[in-house]
């Protein structure tokens, strides 16, 4: 509303803002809070193998394999 600036920008410095803010969090709370580790172990491999491989836009999927049928 205020920024004088392009859309594209304005979205990788929300992107990159929140890159830092979850990454400070991480490592903050990895520190200082009472984590359970063992279950972390058995969680994070998975998840960040599915979160890895999952598309970028939910439908875009069902959109790729719909347009490669027709």
């Amino acid at each position: 509303m205020f920024l004088h600036d392009d859309l594209h920008r304005v979205n990788a410095v929300r992107a990159a803002l929140a890159l830092v803010v979850s990454t400070v969090s991480v490592v903050a709370f990895s520190l200082f809070g009472p984590v359970e580790w063992h279950p972390v172990a058995v969680v994070a491999p998975p998840a960040w193998r599915v979160a890895s491989s999952a598309p970028a836009w939910p439908g875009s999927c069902r959109l790729t394999c719909c347009a490669a049928s027709s």
